[in-house]
């Protein structure tokens, strides 16, 4: 029988037995101690437990926990709270119930309309899960309690299964649309505390729109524009979507679309089917937008225009016909929900958690794959395939680089122009820069290995070399620290160990001021990531770039917060470029033993890169695979061969 448990991905440190949240379906007893903290007793029949929750935490409105005191039986533990003992709930503070401001509409509403959750469904859409979460099952009328903390957008994601949610089936994750209606709170939270926002403001966004190769009628593959995505979860192309600031009330815009949509694209949905599917309060036509905006009687129409600082472009402004009636501002809305989406809620950070477990896993599949002879983008489609197949994602976040021997040290390889097609020789090392996307939210993962499974002395210094500065900033990653200084730190790691190997030679601190370190590591240490892979919010207002070598390509310099997510993705790479411009500067040459570097000349390069969150006291490791030469070494000899590339077609009988 399959438990109803819940743990933490296999890719983080596994809970003993003791401390995974399960449920049970037999109904207990709650008791309240002096304290007003929470505890339980039940019956104790053979094979089942008593547990004692413990440890009344003020984090984000936490009930208890039930880590250590709490044995697992065979089929199930316990923790159940009957609806007898509602007023116990009522009881707790506001703050942290961020899915409604009124606790007893929200338990009206939770004993008529929400059905018993499957825990099978339940375990195969959220197997993350680790903080609390209250689920209800209307049939008995009972409340059941898991794990560390509680809140209602935790509610949420727990009662997924039957809840509107993007799922794709088989093993895929099951993302709860609850992910977006707080995303949407958020926003309005954010907007009502500016200054200049008026009240009646509405929020007004344009989705994204299909488009064609050229001018041909062939379709490309449609993705959601993402701050549309992030307000509101929409798949669909031509799309608007309209919030109230003041009550946070949702309204979708679908397109009216001809009865030949029928024949040649499918069922054509009533408004009714999007409001379910994405739990709006409201739908309507896109023709219908100027009539129902009008009968809101807004006061400010606020909508989306401001660069990305990564791209340079200017996001597109919602425009429609009759807009000129409406008085409209263009220059709130950006900045905040740009910081909004910078901090990821605890749904957005699940889905994080999977788009890098699938991720790290096809990466595996691909060095297990690699042998000298095949092509770079075998590799590259046995990744996405991988990503397709386990995970559902049928994009990846960004074009995947797949550079062998010198191509390793060309940093955005894989373009139109070399298109991950060179032939991998024995001794080649081979830089993968590859993440997959669920749902519009990314990953960012880069493995650099052996075509041949073992390391050379020379390319073990540097690896080792770059292992070195990655670990040192995670150890040094938590709130408050800035992340130029990040970026200084893995630069100074890898001055110190180019200078061991003997490629540098002098003083450390001569070579900083002369800025070196950019010879060697070109690019920024890291990047936001979420929705897009270079994540908005890099550089808000205040947040000035540094305009120094190496420094000036970071793509944002802010100080980390809790709830940030960021690729440390530090690299050591011999561009003859930028080694020759070194050579003939002679601040920078003296430091240069030209003779041993003339033995990594054709070297490539190395790029380690981990994604991340932040968490209150450091950094949560989302990426895991293999990162030491001796666990890269033992994975790659345990695995060769073990993955079958396609066979040539050459060699098919006709």
């Amino acid at each position: 029988m399959a438990r109803a448990c819940f743990v933490r991905p296999a890719h983080q440190q596994h809970l003993p037995r003791a401390a995974r949240f399960c449920v049970a379906s037999r109904l207990g007893n709650l008791q309240v101690n002096e304290d007003n903290k929470p505890s339980c007793s039940k019956q104790q029949d053979e094979g089942e437990h008593t547990c004692q929750p413990h440890n009344y935490c003020s984090q984000i409105n936490p009930i208890w926990t039930q880590e250590k005191n709490c044995t697992q039986s065979p089929e199930r533990s316990s923790l159940i709270v009957s609806s007898s003992h509602l007023e116990v709930w009522r009881n707790i503070p506001t703050k942290g119930f961020l899915a409604t401001p009124n606790k007893n509409t929200f338990f009206q509403k939770i004993q008529s309309n929400w059905s018993e959750l499957d825990f099978q469904k339940y375990q195969t859409g959220f197997t993350g899960l680790y903080k609390c979460c209250l689920l209800v099952t209307a049939a008995a009328n009972t409340f059941f309690l898991l794990g560390k903390r509680t809140s209602l957008f935790h509610l949420l994601r727990a009662c997924c299964s039957h809840r509107p949610s993007f799922w794709l089936g088989n093993e895929t994750l099951k993302v709860p649309v609850a992910l977006f209606a707080l995303n949407r709170r958020r926003l309005c939270d954010r907007l009502r505390q500016h200054k200049d926002v008026q009240k009646n403001s509405v929020v007004l966004l344009q989705g994204g729109e299909e488009t064609q190769r050229y001018c041909t009628d062939t379709g490309i593959v449609f993705r959601q524009e993402s701050y549309f995505h992030w307000t509101f979860g929409v798949t669909e192309a031509g799309c608007f979507g309209a919030v109230d600031v003041d009550t946070g009330r949702s309204m979708l815009f679908v397109p009216l679309l001809p009865e030949s949509y029928a024949v040649w694209m499918g069922k054509i949905h009533p408004p009714e089917h999007f409001k379910k599917k994405y739990a709006v309060d409201e739908v309507h036509y896109v023709n219908e937008i100027a009539s129902v905006l009008a009968s809101k009687k807004p006061s400010v129409l606020l909508t989306l225009r401001g660069v990305n600082t990564d791209s340079g472009s200017i996001s597109k402004e919602a425009s429609f016909e009759g807009i000129s009636q409406f008085n409209v501002n263009n220059k709130i809305l950006h900045p905040e929900i740009a910081e909004c989406r910078v901090i990821k809620t605890d749904m957005e950070l699940e889905v994080l958690r999977y788009t890098n477990k699938i991720s790290s896993e096809a990466h595996k599949e691909v060095m297990k794959a690699v042998k000298a002879g095949m092509k770079e983008y075998e590799l590259e489609s046995l990744f996405q395939h991988y990503c397709y197949t386990r995970g559902g994602m049928r994009h990846t976040s960004y074009t995947c680089i797949c550079g062998s021997g010198e191509n390793s040290s060309v940093l955005h390889y894989g373009h139109a122009g070399a298109p991950n097609d060179k032939t991998i020789e024995d001794g080649d090392l081979c830089l993968f820069d590859m993440g997959g996307e669920y749902y519009c939210y990314g990953s960012d993962i880069t493995c650099t290995f052996p075509a041949n499974g073992k390391f050379t002395p020379d390319q073990r210094a540097i690896y080792e070399a770059v292992l070195k500065s990655s670990r040192a900033v995670m150890k040094a990653v938590k709130p408050g620290v800035a992340w130029p200084d990040m970026h200084r730190l893995a630069d100074r790691v890898h001055l110190e160990e180019l200078t061991k190997i003997g490629i540098l030679k002098g003083n450390v601190d001569d070579m900083v001021k002369v800025h070196l370190g950019a010879v060697f590591m070109p690019h920024g240490l890291g990047h936001l990531l979420g929705i897009d892979v270079h994540d908005v919010g890099g550089y808000p207002e205040g947040v000035e770039r540094i305009d120094l070598p190496g420094l000036r390509s970071l793509r944002t310099a802010r100080n980390l917060e809790q709830g940030m997510v960021l690729t440390i993705e530090p690299g050591i790479y011999f561009i003859n470029h930028l080694l020759d411009q070194a050579l003939r500067d002679p601040t920078q040459s003296c430091f240069i033993n030209n003779d041993v570097l003339q033995r990594f000349r054709g070297f490539g390069g190395v790029r380690i890169e981990d994604d991340i969150a932040v968490t209150a006291s450091g950094m949560e490791l989302l990426t895991c695979v293999p990162r030491t030469v001796e666990e890269i070494e033992a994975f790659m000899a345990e695995g060769q061969g073990s993955t079958k590339s396609f066979g040539s077609l050459s060699k098919q009988k006709e």
